[in-house]
């Protein structure tokens, strides 16, 4: 028996949120190696939000079956977890 989270938007939202924990320990390392590297709180605060508002972007994408934009949306927040560790 099919669920319904099994399709559709709800099959997408799922995936989207399984996606986002998936992520989130790479921008917490990120976060507390640009703490212990004493980056600028600034640029730290900046890249963070960055993940954040990009994330959001990105489920909205996963949401609404854009995968084109949800690609770039996620390499973009990629980007700046990567950049986290480099900030210091």
């Amino acid at each position: 028996e099919m669920c319904i989270r099994d399709r559709g938007w709800q099959a997408r939202a799922h995936a989207a949120q399984l996606n986002s924990f998936e992520a989130l320990p790479v921008f917490i390392a990120g976060v507390l190696i640009a703490q212990r590297l004493n980056a600028p709180q600034a640029t730290v605060d900046g890249l963070a939000i960055a993940f954040v508002l990009l994330r959001v972007g990105f489920i909205g994408a996963y949401l609404a079956n854009r995968p084109n934009l949800r690609s770039l949306l996620w390499v973009a927040a990629l980007g700046c977890c990567v950049a986290l560790f480099f900030v210091g």
